[in-house]
């Protein structure tokens, strides 16, 4: 019985060794905006950085003032500044996270869904390296009748400069040139290794059988899972 003990607590051990090499992703954001209303929201600041939008009328908010066409994933409450809803008055809203620490972060992800119309307008998104904002994208125009959003993954990293004070915004800039929507934000670090331990294959104990010792030079067998 003590080979066998040993050699069972070998196997635990191989599987903690496994275990121990898959390292999950790290998430800074996932946002849906299921806590925002009207024009507020926990985890976002809306600020006027130029121009007039109509007394708030065209700022960053959460309730589809204009009462826009979207489509799935898009699901009210959602962010959007409405440049159309604000009128004929030249302004640029930006809605901007909360802070976090990129520090440690090898590399920052960045996915989201949105909805572009533009006449002139611009409509990025930008990340605060903890001295300056930065440009990781300027958006294109992509809206069609039904207002269907389009998914978009862009690299971070560079633009928040493993800033401890990181931010993420997004900027509308525009003078009665439709909208500009997001929804479903996704920062994230990925998992530096993505392989797992689905099972040890080998060797194979019949636990009902007290003669079957394990020795000190048995065979593992393992099958892995690609995480990625």
């Amino acid at each position: 019985m003590k080979r066998s003990f040993l050699a069972t607590a070998a196997l635990v051990a191989v599987f903690a060794f496994i275990a121990n090499t898959a390292t999950a992703q790290q998430t800074f954001l996932n946002e849906d905006f299921s806590t925002a209303f009207g024009t507020a929201s926990p985890n976002w600041s809306i600020f006027l950085l130029s121009g007039n939008d109509n007394n708030g009328a065209g700022a960053w908010r959460f309730d589809n003032p204009g009462n826009r066409p979207n489509a799935a994933p898009f699901a009210i409450p959602f962010a959007m500044s409405d440049s159309d809803f604000a009128g004929v008055t030249a302004y640029s809203s930006a809605m901007v996270s909360n802070q976090f620490d990129f520090s440690t972060a090898a590399q920052v992800l960045l996915d989201f869904d949105y909805i572009f119309r533009q006449l002139g307008a611009s409509g990025t998104v930008e990340g605060y390296d903890g001295a300056a904002w930065n440009i990781i994208a300027t958006l294109s125009d992509n809206y069609v009748f039904a207002g269907t959003p389009t998914a978009v993954s862009f690299d971070a990293t560079t633009a928040m400069g493993g800033s401890n004070k990181g931010r993420l915004r997004f900027v509308h800039t525009g003078n009665f040139d439709w909208w500009y929507g997001v929804d479903n934000i996704n920062m994230f670090e990925p998992a530096p290794t993505d392989v797992a331990c689905v099972a040890i294959t080998a060797p194979v104990i019949d636990p009902t059988n007290c003669f079957n010792f394990l020795t000190t030079t048995e065979t593992i067998g393992v099958d892995y899972l690609n995480n990625g």
